[in-house]
């Protein structure tokens, strides 16, 4: 076991979201730091994880995982992790996904901003699953081999297949020397589920969506408390568990 811990946290209302909550995060980590390495992921893409970083009170992380897992850099040179995305080209053509997708009359592009070569985000508001899976099947009858992520029953992200916050996470931790049980998720949207299937320890915030909520197995602990309270409370109780085992 790792002397360690690897903590991969979300961003946007995990840690973001109490000012209160997030000073004490910021004062517990900076009391752990020489054990505790931390890593930021975001649906955001890096530069816009990194303003929030010089603008709030969120502690400097050592890697940023940014727009739903297709970005991996480190902090604070902004360097590219090597390697990633690991996908095979002659499965992912982004200008081709958007004209194949066109057809979809409720698939509205999201602003260019929000967009990358590995990541096509569309607003699609209240879909079922049988109309995601219709969109799915549209693309790898195209041989696009999409992953597709839909999160606050508003937000479609197509994505290269395999390539989602999961996998990012797997391998910045294999990437930073890390066992899967030397290593803490924290999230509150589904496009945070794909971390919490990678034997990884979990944390669940109190301000999770219904998604995460729903969440039942021995390696999710659900908090009671929102934002960065919760990201604290489920420290503390896989920090306990985790010395239990040494004992």
């Amino acid at each position: 076991m790792n002397e360690q811990t690897l903590l991969i946290s979300d961003v946007d209302y995990t840690l973001l979201g109490d000012d209160d909550s997030l000073a004490e995060f910021a004062t517990w980590y900076g009391r752990n730091r020489s054990h505790v390495q931390l890593v930021l992921s975001s649906g955001r893409f890096p530069d816009s994880i990194i303003e929030s970083v010089e603008t709030t009170g969120l502690p400097e992380p050592h890697v940023v995982i940014g727009g739903v897992g297709t970005e991996i850099r480190h902090y604070p040179s902004r360097s590219v992790v090597p390697g990633w995305p690991v996908c095979r080209p002659e499965h992912w053509d982004g200008h081709r996904v958007r004209s194949i997708l066109a057809g979809f009359e409720r698939l509205e592009l999201q602003p260019e901003e929000f967009q990358s070569d590995f990541k096509i985000s569309y607003f699609l508001r209240d879909a079922g699953q049988e109309e995601v899976e219709r969109i799915r099947t549209t693309l790898l009858q195209q041989s696009i081999h999409a992953e597709l992520v839909y999160s606050s029953q508003r937000d479609l992200d197509v994505l290269p297949h395999g390539c989602n916050k999961g996998s990012s996470a797997e391998y910045v931790a294999r990437y930073l020397g890390f066992e899967p049980g030397d290593v803490i998720v924290c999230g509150d949207s589904a496009n945070d589920i794909a971390m919490f299937d990678r034997g990884f320890a979990g944390i669940v915030v109190g301000n999770a969506h219904p998604d995460l909520k729903a969440l039942d197995t021995a390696l999710v602990y659900q908090s009671s408390h929102q934002y960065a309270k919760g990201v604290l409370d489920g420290i503390e109780y896989w920090m306990a568990r985790r010395a239990a085992r040494g004992n």
